[in-house]
């Protein structure tokens, strides 16, 4: 279980940079950052919403959120995915 979670890890971090780079190079870099971010918070408060009909639901608390809003949609991919990998 923990070379899985390594390899999540990495996967997000890499995402991170790649995301970064990308978003600094647009024309509005702060306003790209903060729309991927929202999304990302969004979508974790979306999958809690229709957890009643798929099951699958994400504990909200810093860290998934931090997560969320730092690697976006991608972000909340990775955590579903070690959700339901370690649990």
């Amino acid at each position: 279980m923990n070379i899985i979670l390594g390899i999540g890890i990495s996967f997000l971090a890499v995402y991170c940079v790649v995301m970064l780079a990308v978003i600094f190079k647009s024309k509005y870099p702060f306003k790209n950052f903060l729309f991927c971010a929202l999304f990302g918070i969004l979508l974790i408060f979306a999958v809690n919403f229709t957890s009643k009909f798929t099951g699958v639901s994400i504990p909200v608390n810093l860290y998934t959120l931090l997560c969320g809003g730092a690697a976006g949609p991608a972000g909340v991919i990775l955590i579903l995915m070690l959700n339901i990998i370690l649990v």
